[in-house]
């Protein structure tokens, strides 16, 4: 299905835990900017198709590595 920049909760709870996680992992504070473009480039991935949890959190950290 294509991404069309709406999500049903489900996909919104895979997306918020993906970034809260990665954000724990890294150390990014909770009310940062840095937090803010992360949750820019989880929407971003999730509109490429990488729409599991363990698929975003796979890209995030290849992309902080």
């Amino acid at each position: 299905m294509p991404f069309l920049g709406i999500v049903d909760p489900d996909q919104l709870s895979i997306i918020t835990r993906a970034l809260d996680e990665h954000c724990q992992t890294i150390g990014i504070p909770p009310d940062s900017v840095e937090r803010e473009n992360l949750a820019s480039r989880v929407l971003v991935l999730f509109g490429q198709g990488v729409t599991t949890l363990e698929d975003l959190k796979k890209a995030l950290a290849s992309d902080s590595a």
